[in-house]
């Protein structure tokens, strides 16, 4: 069967039971809000909530504040079902614990711990002695749980471990050695992406961080029921930009230029920040609630765009 969570289809067994838990499978992952699917015709027909008006926690220093649209866009999408096992590669994390103060015996819930060509395990706690950690794995997904290895980690450290391919089970849990303050149980997993580095065809229109000409602006799904993209165009040469005017982009895809001040005026307030994110000689930085996060970034990067300082 198919299932859908957290970004990622999944292969899920009509067999599936409390002793029967084991192959649960991650088939690729999307960027998309997908509410439900069926198949129709021989497709699969997946309604998603392409755009939402409330970004509920989704609201970070590094947006603007004007940038939900106008109202939520809901849409369908039409894929062959193979298209299920073409999308991104897939991926997975989770904790176990967080900031959790833990006894010696105590037992996480368990995580998926097949279906993924790579996988390892993040452990820490802020207690003054060492903490000590049992990995243990349900093999078959009956609930039979056995030891598979320990983990020290120093006081107030972290430790970190790759799993190895003889390293197998459906599921893998933590069981606290010994008290452990703040603990935290981070597991990471990915399957490899058998994807080129070139870019697909569908993205030649898009100017290249070298491209000195370019034509741009800023984009709003507009409210009022109009079911319309603004954009604020502007067109960039050797370093100049001169603005466009306000355009509207509609359902057929047809782009036609508007006498619009009022939109011009709303779209143009979704510019982001700029000073969110900065870059220096060996990382793009992007600062957000007094955190500062370096990101590698590539020669291309550090060149400025037709429009100006690249964004992430």
């Amino acid at each position: 069967m198919l299932a859908t969570m957290h970004g990622t289809f999944w292969r899920f067994p009509r067999t599936f039971s409390l002793r029967r838990s084991a192959g649960i499978a991650p088939r690729s992952s999307y960027l998309k809000v997908v509410g439900d699917f069926c198949r129709w015709n021989g497709a699969l027909v997946l309604g998603c909530d392409d755009s939402a008006k409330s970004e509920f926690i989704n609201t970070r220093p590094c947006k603007s504040p004007h940038g939900a649209p106008g109202q939520s866009n809901s849409n369908l999408w039409f894929i062959e079902p193979a298209t299920l096992d073409r999308l991104g590669p897939a991926l997975g994390a989770g904790w176990a614990w967080l900031d959790d103060d833990v006894k010696a015996g105590a037992v996480s819930d368990p995580y998926l711990f097949s279906g993924y060509d790579r996988r390892m395990i993040h452990v820490m706690h802020a207690s003054d002695r060492e903490a000590r950690f049992a990995l243990e794995v349900d093999r078959a997904g009956d609930g039979g749980w056995r030891a598979l290895r320990a983990i020290a980690v120093p006081p107030k450290g972290y430790a970190w471990h790759v799993f190895t391919a003889e390293e197998q089970g459906a599921w893998i849990r933590v069981r606290a050695l010994s008290d452990a303050a703040r603990a935290g149980i981070c597991v990471q997993c990915s399957n490899r992406d058998p994807r080129g580095p070139e870019n697909d065809a569908i993205f030649d229109g898009i100017a290249g961080p070298a491209a000195s000409r370019a034509v741009g602006g800023l984009m709003w799904g507009r409210g009022e029921n109009r079911r319309t993209l603004g954009l604020a165009a502007a067109a960039a040469e050797e370093g100049s930009v001169a603005a466009l005017g306000f355009y509207e982009l509609d359902g057929e895809m047809r782009l036609a230029k508007q006498d619009d001040p009022a939109g011009l005026a709303r779209v143009a307030k979704t510019e982001p920040p700029r000073d969110a994110i900065q870059v220096d000689a060996a990382s793009v930085i992007v600062i957000e609630d007094g955190r500062r996060f370096r990101l590698p970034r590539n020669e291309s990067y550090g060149r400025a765009c037709a429009f100006g300082a690249a964004r992430a």
